[in-house]
């Protein structure tokens, strides 16, 4: 088939035949993409296949991201076209989100005219870019003109697309009862996880939010310093009006690490200074330049509590678009040995980072696992009001240390399965 078809492309004939091996070695052949798709069998058979809300919320959001072309030649057409067509906006104000007015169990994503009515703007539809709303009423001269810009989410596999509207230095939207903090959002919904579409708007929200947080904070160039820089690539980038550099999304990784002890019965878990000093979590913190993930996770335990450990496995990765910097974070989280016990070493914590750093028994945390768990179903715990309290469910902390307690999904545990001894510092 590959000599046909250098053939038909006018490839001179002596080459045919070794493009022709080439192809075979690339997989160009039927059986090629039959060794494809066994691998592909093969690994979601091994447990390597992607898993939704594996690890907690805000993955999984179903929509493809990439920019269509059209978007890229000409993105006014192409807003204004996926607006005719049904398109979904959800408008955010710094933190928070629109919820649905009439249920708050749903989020407000609305389409155009709901937009236009009820925050009082009109599309800009005339305009060169057509991808921004503006004010439509006489109020609206307050703020000065501001234009609103569509920041484009993805589309989802039904062909409907998602956007995002930053409202933040909207008046009346700024000061609606109808916005709400999405850390509270899902915290008072805690059915969330693995509830299908609502799990997914929720993980569309998180990106949302990502996006219009990262692009307020950059209003003039680094490089240069002109501005304000300007909406690129349907919101997904921002260009400098006078050097033309672009800025991409801001990421920061951080590594999350359940350290268990070298006797394997203890974890230790803390509490930052940020949290409740009776929530306990695992230690983390932001990755370095010139560091790996590794080395992060190894250096964070040692700093916080003054531990060492000498094995580490990565587990799986979390996006956490309500970082306290204000910037979406990649939690990466891992599971390591320590080299001491609670009898053969001593803590040393850094207060100025922790509320508190213990070594908690296995049972113990198999017990605060169970209630997290039943409290995130809405059902009954006993404890007192002092008592501490491992992170909820949609954070990657909680299935961290559920995976050393209960496994891999198969009853097969962190020691059972050797992941302890994969990677060695």
């Amino acid at each position: 088939r590959t000599r046909s078809m250098a053939r038909a492309v006018g490839v001179p004939c002596r080459w045919s035949r070794v493009l022709a091996q080439r192809g075979r070695s690339f997989g160009v052949t039927s059986a090629g993409g039959a060794r494809r798709r066994a691998a592909r069998a093969k690994a979601a058979e091994d447990g390597f296949a992607m898993s939704t809300n594996r690890w907690g919320l805000f993955d999984g959001n179903a929509l493809s991201r990439a920019i269509p072309k059209q978007a890229r030649n000409d993105a006014g057409a192409f807003a204004r076209r996926e607006l005719d067509s049904g398109a979904r906006i959800l408008a955010v104000v710094k933190n928070k989100v629109y919820l649905d007015e009439v249920d708050l169990k749903q989020l407000g994503w609305l389409c155009r005219p709901q937009v236009e009515e009820r925050f009082g703007l009109r599309y800009t539809s005339d305009d060169d870019d057509g991808v921004s709303f503006a004010s439509a009423s006489a109020s609206g001269e307050e703020e000065g003109g501001v234009k609103f810009d569509l920041v484009y989410l993805g589309r989802e596999e039904g062909g409907r697309s998602f956007f995002a509207l930053d409202l933040t230095r909207h008046r009346p939207a700024s000061e609606s009862p109808a916005f709400g903090e999405l850390r509270s959002y899902i915290k008072e919904n805690s059915d969330l996880l693995d509830s299908g579409e609502r799990a997914s708007s929720v993980s569309r929200a998180g990106y949302a939010l990502a996006l219009s947080n990262w692009a307020r904070g950059v209003r003039f160039c680094p490089s240069c310093g002109g501005g304000p820089m300007r909406s690129a690539q349907m919101g997904t980038r921002r260009e400098c009006p006078s050097c033309g550099k672009k800025q991409y999304p801001r990421l920061d990784p951080v590594a999350i690490c359940l350290v268990v002890s070298s006797d394997g019965n203890h974890a230790l878990l803390g509490s930052p200074r940020y949290a409740s000093g009776r929530m306990l979590t695992c230690l983390a913190g932001f990755v370095e330049q010139g560091e790996t993930l590794e080395e992060a996770a190894a250096r964070e335990v040692m700093e916080e509590a003054g531990v060492e450990v000498g094995q580490i496995r990565i587990l799986g990765s979390q996006p956490w678009p309500l970082g306290r910097s204000g910037a979406c974070e990649l939690m990466v989280g891992c599971i390591a040995r320590a080299t001491s016990s609670p009898g053969t070493g001593r803590l040393e914590i850094d207060f100025d980072e922790m509320n508190s750093v213990t070594w908690v028994e296995k049972g113990v945390v198999a017990e605060k696992l169970k209630q997290a768990k039943d409290r995130a179903a809405g059902l009954p715990v006993e404890g007192g009001r002092g008592d501490t309290w491992i992170v909820p469910p949609y954070a990657i902390a909680h299935h961290l240390i559920d995976y050393w307690v209960n496994g891999d999904g198969n009853g097969v545990v962190a020691e059972e399965r050797g992941d302890l001894k994969v990677s060695r510092l």
